[in-house]
């Protein structure tokens, strides 16, 4: 949900809206002392490339890499509570998710100890079917959204 309760522009000549620094608030119905406005129509989307490459090797060694490439789009996650940049163009607030990692990239491996994996007995239940394994994540950040005090 987003809502606005006065907002403040001058149409410029090109048909543009220009928000002045002066800060005087505009009502849109003047018979109001004050509006709220609430939109529950958001949007959001997300598109990726997924890739994945797995190798099973012999004596209990497995390898996998993966890849996603990213984008994450919406117009409400931006980390404002519920502002709204400007109520009569709900699209003035779409871009990139506070969420949106554009590369991840992971990388993993298993080995399988073989010591004491033939072994019998007392041995084999207390050493035997160990494994050693290790994960590499490497990721972009995520975006900075600037938030100021002013317009």
């Amino acid at each position: 949900m987003k809502t606005a309760t006065s907002f403040t522009w001058t149409v410029l000549p090109d048909g543009r809206r220009f928000w002045g620094t002066s800060g005087a608030q505009v009502r849109v119905n003047p018979n109001f002392a004050s509006t709220e406005y609430r939109n529950f129509d958001l949007q959001s989307n997300y598109n990726a490339l997924q890739t994945r490459l797995t190798k099973r090797f012999g004596a209990g060694l497995q390898l996998q890499a993966s890849y996603t490439f990213a984008k994450a789009m919406d117009d409400g996650s931006e980390g404002q509570g519920d502002a709204v940049m400007d109520p009569t163009n709900p699209m003035a607030d779409y871009g990139l998710s506070s969420y949106n990692v554009n590369h991840n990239f992971s990388f993993n491996g298993i080995y399988a100890v073989p010591a004491f994996a033939n072994s019998s007995g007392v041995l084999h239940h207390l050493l035997g079917g160990w494994q050693v394994s290790g994960l590499l994540t490497l990721q972009t950040g995520l975006p900075l959204n600037v938030v100021e005090g002013f317009n």
